[in-house]
């Protein structure tokens, strides 16, 4: 009997995987997300302006500024200090929110919870630096699906624990720093790195700088313009996402003073998380020609999101028809998330995979953070009417999709005018 070394091989180290895959879970298991907005309102007793303006902003600014040094440090620390501090980060954070009063007090947990966003990143990024190219597309779904499904049980159980234990949004907040705390015991758990960044070592040694050789890397982690493109087009998408998943909290308090309907977020976001994981798992296994297909799939998506976003901002009396936009929109941006990076990371050596994740991450909510600093900050435009941010949303990925349909015909027409 012929034994196939190279599937057992792998399956060691996949299993040896499964501690992040757990970690993972653990760490994103937060009963009070789908609340914070009614946290910040009846809790804490913030006016509605206060919360959309003054507090949200503050983590999109925090966690770009922060992405800065996760960006430039990742590769050299490698992975685990970073998921380390992200947990330590939300601990702070947490008990800032549990303990704290005043206005100033919550935007310094939000700068806090803004810095664990940011070293996040290197738990998505890890998985590559532990996988073979041939399974870059099933880690990325494992890696990605593990965080949903912790999202997915907290949501209703915040929402069983609101409705029927009829328990205050802060005391949900205890759930989450028993999460942290676990996690970062677990973190002692997590499957070390390995030595694959020697190379980068001694190219640093060797240039006496580190500076210099981040930006030698960064120039070799670009290797065609495959990467750029879908690399580019994560930049846009997650800058849009972030954008409407902050804000998507006040559109549903929106409605419900419109129409004097109530929305269950928890149950609402279990929803959406059940879509968002169907769309991380087929994202995982889809056998796409992504290489030649790829602009016309992404600019259909953006496309049909933009419709949906456009849609959306006229409806805000049909509240059954939001949510059902709001979760098709979770489907398609956490499917081609996955198929995404994936493919960037496939194209990439060893040792460049927190420098071009750190990169797209940094110009992604940097631009999220300009977005909100026109939108919704008080030294913007203040856009207050939740119809007309929608619709600009809307506008945003209708010209990326316009973007992307110039590129794909561009490349078209030259492929078969030079044939």
């Amino acid at each position: 009997m012929k034994i196939k070394w190279k599937k057992i091989i792998q399956f060691k180290w996949f299993r040896r995987l499964y501690v992040l895959y757990i970690f993972g879970f653990i760490v994103n298991f937060r009963p009070p997300l789908p609340f914070f907005y009614e946290f910040l309102r009846t809790d804490k007793n913030f006016t509605e302006d206060e919360v959309a303006q003054d507090i949200l902003p503050v983590f999109f600014y925090s966690t770009a500024v922060l992405l800065l040094p996760v960006f430039f440090l990742m590769e050299f620390l490698k992975y685990n200090p970073f998921i380390i501090i992200s947990t330590l980060t939300g601990i702070v954070s947490t008990c800032l929110y549990i303990w704290t009063e005043s206005l100033v007090e919550l935007q310094v947990a939000q700068a806090f919870y803004g810095c664990m966003t940011a070293a996040e990143v290197a738990y998505y990024v890890s998985v590559y630096a532990h996988g073979d190219i041939k399974t870059y597309q099933k880690l990325t779904a494992c890696v990605r699906a593990a965080p949903l499904v912790a999202r997915l049980f907290s949501t209703f159980f915040g929402q069983l624990l609101v409705s029927v234990a009829y328990l205050s949004y802060e005391k949900l907040h205890y759930f989450n720093l028993s999460s942290f705390i676990i996690a970062t015991i677990l973190n002692i758990f997590l499957p070390p790195i390995g030595n694959q960044n020697a190379e980068n070592s001694e190219k640093v040694e060797e240039n006496q700088t580190k500076i210099t050789s981040i930006f030698s890397n960064l120039a070799q982690a670009f290797p065609n313009k495959y990467v750029i493109k879908w690399s580019v087009w994560s930049i846009f998408t997650i800058c849009g996402y972030n954008q409407f998943s902050i804000y998507v909290q006040p559109l549903w308090q929106y409605i419900q003073k419109s129409n004097g309907t109530f929305v269950y977020n928890g149950v609402l976001e279990g929803v959406y998380t059940i879509f968002a994981l169907t769309g991380t798992i087929l994202g995982g296994f889809a056998n796409f020609d992504w290489k030649f297909k790829g602009d016309l799939i992404l600019s259909m998506t953006s496309l049909v999101e933009a419709f949906m976003l456009i849609f959306m901002s006229q409806i805000t009396n049909y509240l059954a028809l939001n949510c059902m936009f709001y979760v098709i929109l979770g489907f398609m941006y956490h499917f081609i998330m996955t198929v995404l990076s994936a493919e960037i990371a496939k194209f990439l050596k060893k040792g460049c995979f927190g420098l071009v994740f750190g990169v797209i991450a940094l110009l992604g909510w940097g631009l999220s953070s300009g977005m909100v600093c026109l939108f919704n900050d008080r030294v913007g435009i203040e856009v207050r009417d939740y119809q007309d941010l929608l619709m600009w949303y809307g506008f945003y990925h209708l010209g990326i999709s316009v973007a992307f349909m110039m590129v794909g015909l561009t490349y078209w027409f030259a492929k078969h005018t030079y044939q």
